[in-house]
């Protein structure tokens, strides 16, 4: 991990990887039980000729983060549970629906 809370360092990705801002980023941290988390990009970056690059995540990497975890930068994963009874549906045309929301929270297990 890099030294900032909103830093984290990847190592292992093909040489001239791009990651951008708003690219998710989850893995897997703790045990018993696991955990999960899922980070947004703050700023991005090109892996080097080591497949490394440092990233800058929004907010603070969860305490707990080891280093030499695999992360999984496309697609990222996620635990989380919708509110109960939020759905909305936004425009109703027969039986055809568009522009479905709800709210959910994420889960760390």
């Amino acid at each position: 991990m890099a030294p900032s809370r909103s830093e984290l360092t990847l190592k292992g990705l093909p040489v001239g990887y791009v990651l951008s801002p708003g690219d998710y980023l989850g893995f897997s941290y703790g045990a018993e039980p696991e955990r999960h988390a899922l980070h947004d990009l703050a700023s991005g970056g090109t892996a080097n000729e080591d497949g490394e690059v440092t990233v800058e995540v929004s907010g603070f990497v969860r305490l707990g983060a080891l280093a030499n975890r695999p992360v999984n930068p496309c697609p990222a994963g996620v635990q989380g549970r919708p509110y109960p009874g939020n759905g909305v549906a936004r425009h109703r045309r027969g039986q055809y629906i568009t522009g479905i929301g709800f709210k959910w929270r994420q889960t760390l297990r």
